[in-house]
């Protein structure tokens, strides 16, 4: 097709000679397929990479607990909030990405509800192991000290009373 080349007295100035009009149409349709091909693949790019890219900055605001869905005006619709037409092949997945949200979201309100719970009933379980224990370090206290004899009924009934308050801890 080429017939041969020549480089110019100009560093790096390439020109072409044909031979024929049959190389130039030739050159032609070949130029001009190459440039197709790349608007082509812009298209595309373009078609599949913004829903790819909403997808994506979806997933990235799930991971810092942002349950809200982004509002891209070029993919939906705004007056019925869902997908343009050309898009509605991404409704399946924008609809799972909806449900793992709301997954999400249930199972923080969880969390926060059962560790509230958690902590009000070590708050009530230390509470009612302090009454007891109060009860137990007083008597026994009373009963250490080399300031008062103690009679021998005065003794069983803190005997009884510190055994009823570790029976009732026991029983916690």
């Amino acid at each position: 097709v080429l017939a041969s080349c020549a480089i110019s007295s100009s560093p790096f100035m390439l020109f072409l000679i044909f031979k024929s009009p049959d190389a130039i149409f030739s050159a032609t349709l070949f130029t001009s397929f190459i440039g197709f091909t790349i608007l082509f693949s812009i298209w595309l790019g373009y078609r599949f990479g913004r829903p790819l890219l909403y997808f994506l900055h979806r997933i990235e605001k799930l991971s810092v607990k942002d349950y809200e869905s982004p509002n891209d005006k070029k993919l939906r619709s705004p007056k019925s909030g869902r997908f343009k037409r050309k898009y509605r092949i991404y409704e399946d997945v924008d609809k799972s990405l909806a449900r793992l949200a709301n997954t999400l979201k249930s199972n923080e309100e969880k969390i926060i509800k059962t560790e509230k719970l958690r902590e009000d009933w070590i708050t009530g379980l230390s509470h009612d192991l302090k009454t007891p224990l109060s009860s137990i370090y007083g008597y026994s206290t009373m009963l250490a000290s080399y300031e008062y004899s103690w009679s021998a009924e005065e003794v069983q009934h803190f005997a009884k009373t510190m055994q009823e308050k570790s029976i009732y801890m026991n029983a916690l």
